[in-house]
């Protein structure tokens, strides 16, 4: 039997380096709450709204998806492997870009979204991909951002 395929790492990171269940991205309850704010803060955006603040509430949402999946523990060793993984970037922007970037994919990747819904995703994809994710985009490549 061959061996399963590799993840990209922005995968790695979230589910085996940081062992966040899936559920925390992609149950029900949690990924309702994740497009609620996801498209709000889209349609801010399309809307020239805040922008900054509608920034701010995708950085929140990937950063509060981190903390309330992972452990301690396994979230210092991460953070510690990818301050040497990644040099010169703090090691938390590449774990909540990583965060965002499945959210956001994971929310795309649905059948049952309004054509809006996927208009307003799409624009905060593009949009981020403009900012480099938080990280650039030498650091996107080797995350493995497609």
């Amino acid at each position: 039997m061959p061996p399963p395929p590799r993840r990209p790492l922005y995968e790695e990171v979230l589910f085996e380096r940081l062992r966040i269940p899936r559920g925390i991205y992609e149950d029900e309850e949690h990924l309702k709450a994740i497009h609620e704010k996801l498209i709000t803060a889209a349609g801010a955006m399309r809307a020239g709204l805040t922008e900054f603040v509608s920034l701010n509430v995708c950085i929140h949402i990937a950063s509060s998806a981190v903390l309330l999946g992972s452990k301690p523990i396994q979230l210092k060793s991460t953070l510690d492997e990818l301050g040497n993984d990644f040099p010169r970037i703090d090691p938390t922007t590449v774990v909540t870009a990583a965060s965002l970037y499945y959210m956001i994919k994971t929310l795309r990747s649905q059948d049952d979204l309004a054509e809006s819904e996927r208009t307003s995703l799409e624009y905060l994809r593009k949009r981020f991909e403009e900012i480099g994710w938080l990280v650039g985009a030498e650091r996107m490549r080797k995350l493995e951002f497609d």
